[in-house]
């Protein structure tokens, strides 16, 4: 919780918009393996859900926890490398409190200056 509020509270002091998506409770099972067929509890693959955000976002901020079910994957951070990797604008970790608020800032004043999003 105090990571979400006080990101979101910089952020509109920064005068962002805030869009919040708690995926685990607001939306649908989402598959991360490429090539996947959904025929199960999955209806949407992440790299869909991603470009759609890329249409409405200009910085995605992400929090992702690990699933203990694969070390490697929670290791490699699975979630938040899909994201990097399917992203077109910039993608921020909220996962590493102290380096967050640093790119965050780095990241807005970024695209103050140039106006770009990336």
């Amino acid at each position: 919780m105090r990571t979400r509020l006080s990101s979101q509270i910089a952020a509109q002091n920064l005068g962002l918009n805030v869009l919040t998506l708690n995926a685990a409770q607001e939306a649908w099972n989402l598959e991360f393996a490429d090539g996947a067929v959904m025929n199960g509890d999955t209806v949407e693959h992440i790299k869909d859900a991603i470009e759609v955000l890329n249409q409405y976002c200009d910085i995605i901020a992400v929090r992702c926890f690990a699933g203990m079910k694969s070390k490697e994957d929670d290791v490699n951070e699975s979630i938040l490398s899909q994201f990097e990797k399917h992203a077109k604008v910039p993608v921020i970790s909220l996962s590493l409190l102290l380096v967050t608020r640093y790119k965050v800032l780095l990241t807005v004043l970024l695209l103050q200056k140039t106006g770009k999003r990336s």
